[in-house]
Parts: structure tokens; sequence; C-alpha cells
């Protein structure tokens, strides 16, 4: 899966997609410690500096970047092509 993840990165540079090892509790983990294959798509501002408001009070809409968020889903989409065309994975 991770594979198909970076595959996906070097085709689709324009996406500005980073690959980050979490070492924080996620949904992720908790599939991941059931064996079974996970990963987390999140939408981190492209400003290194930007304040993190996930789970945070400050988590509201207006800092929602609309172009960042685009761009997750962009992802998301083309991951799943891929996968769609590696059947086993």
């Amino acid at each position: 899966l991770l594979a198909i993840c970076s595959n996906v990165m070097r085709i689709y540079p324009e996406l500005g997609i980073r690959s980050n090892v979490g070492r924080g509790y996620t949904n992720t983990a908790a599939l991941a410690k059931m064996g079974l294959k996970a990963i987390t798509i999140d939408a981190k501002s492209k400003d290194p500096s930007a304040e993190i408001h996930w789970h945070r009070l400050t988590d509201t809409q207006d800092k929602l970047e609309r172009d960042t968020i685009d761009r997750a889903n962009q992802f998301a989409v083309r991951l799943l092509e891929e996968i769609d065309n590696n059947p086993g994975v």
C-alpha cells in the first residue's frame, strides 16, 4: 500500500503530497493493530510554519484551505485508481 502511495506521489508531483510517519494515535493505528493495511490522508497546510488546529478548540471552518483539501481529495482518487489497477493490494 505504501509503495502505491509513493508511486502516486511520483506520478503526480503537482499535488505536493508529502509522506509522514505519524507518532500519535489515529484510526490508522487501530486498524494496523488489527493486522489491516491502512494509511491516513490528511490535508496539512503548504505553509510549514502554519499552526496545526487538528482536534483543538481552534479547529474551525475558517482554518480550512480549499486548495489543500482539493489536493488531498485528488490524491485519494488517484490512489484508489491505482489500487483498482493493482489487484491483490
